[in-house]
Parts: C-alpha cells; structure tokens; sequence
C-alpha cells in the first residue's frame, strides 16, 4: 500500500521578543496570512508575525501588533 506524504508548505511565527509564543504551519498561502494577522492581532503590544515558505526558509509576509495609548 502506498501512502502519500504532503508536507506543509508554509509556516507561521507570532514572536514577542525572541521568543516564539505561537506556531502554525499550513500549505495555502492566502489561509496562513489570514491566521498570521488574527494571531498577531490577539496578542499584546509589540508582537511580531512571521510567514515563511519552509522550501527556500524565506520570510515572504511579516506583520505586528503596536498599540499607542494616549495619556
């Protein structure tokens, strides 16, 4: 019986600092940046997003969260 891999074609980072506090990977490219900008958008202030084509490791979208406050 032969069975099929299909690996994930891109991945997406959400970061605060350094440190990546989500990861999701998925192969339709238009999906990955709609999840990306509601990823970043729940989280805080000063969170980064990142979207790479894991075939080249090559960020193709980024995106961040800045909130102002008015004092």
């Amino acid at each position: 019986m032969l069975t099929s891999v299909v690996k994930d074609t891109y991945e997406a980072r959400v970061k605060i600092g350094h440190h990546i506090i989500s990861k999701i990977t998925g192969k339709i490219l238009h999906e990955m940046k709609v999840r990306l900008i509601l990823l970043c958008d729940l989280e805080s202030s000063g969170a980064r997003g990142e979207l790479l084509d894991l075939a080249t490791d090559k960020i193709i979208y980024r995106c961040h969260k800045q909130t102002l406050v008015d004092k």
